[in-house]
C-alpha cells in the first residue's frame, strides 16, 4: 500500500462540496456537484438513512471501463489528488469530421444539392457539373453523407461513450 494511505473508510460529506444541488425524486435522489473544476452528478437510490457507508454499483455492460474511469477519477479529485482527465476524447480531426456530417443533413434536408454543399463546406469549387465525378470532393462529401445517415439513423448514441460503441 503506498505510503500515507490506509483501509480506513473516507468520509464524504455532500454538502460541503462547492454548489451542491440535491433533488428529490420518487425513485431517488440526484446529486449535482462541483469538485475539482468538474461538475458530477451522481444518483442514489434511496433517501440518505443517515451516516452510512456508501459503494458505487455499476451496471456490467459495454460501458463498464467508461464508468469505472470516471469513479476513479472522482474518487482521485475526493482524496486530492490529481486528475487524470476525462474518458478518450475525439480527436479534433475526428469532430470536424462529425460537424461537417451534420452540416451536409442538414443541407441535404433542405433540398441543397451535392456540388452546392460541397463548394461551401469543403471549399472547392467545381466549374462545370461534368468535373464533380472526377473530384476528391465528391468522394469526401459521399463519405460525409454516408456518416450523417448513420448518425440519424441512431449512431448518434455511439458518440456519449467514445470510444466505446454499441456495434460490435
Amino acid at each position: 500500500m503506498p505510503l500515507g494511505q490506509t483501509l480506513t473508510p473516507r468520509r464524504l460529506d455532500i454538502h460541503a462540496l462547492s454548489t451542491v444541488r440535491c433533488i428529490e425524486t420518487p425513485d431517488g435522489i440526484y446529486v449535482s456537484c462541483v469538485c475539482g473544476g468538474v461538475t458530477w452528478q451522481l444518483w442514489m437510490e434511496r433517501r440518505w438513512p443517515g451516516q452510512h457507508h456508501y459503494a458505487f454499483d455499476h451496471a456490467y455492460d459495454r460501458f463498464i471501463p467508461l464508468r469505472a474511469h470516471e469513479t476513479i477519477r472522482f474518487w482521485r479529485v475526493l482524496a486530492g489528488l490529481s486528475d487524470p482527465g476525462p474518458w478518450h476524447r475525439m480527436s479534433r480531426q475526428s469532430l470536424d469530421r462529425h460537424i461537417l456530417a451534420l452540416r451536409v443533413a442538414d443541407a441535404r434536408a433542405a433540398g441543397v444539392g451535392e456540388r452546392v454543399i460541397a463548394e461551401s463546406l469543403l471549399g472547392q469549387p467545381v466549374a462545370r457539373s461534368a468535373d464533380w465525378s472526377d473530384l476528391s470532393a465528391r468522394a469526401q462529401f459521399r463519405r460525409l453523407d454516408s456518416l450523417a445517415n448513420r448518425m440519424i439513423a441512431g449512431g448518434y448514441r455511439d458518440l456519449i461513450g467514445y470510444p466505446l460503441s454499441r456495434r460490435v
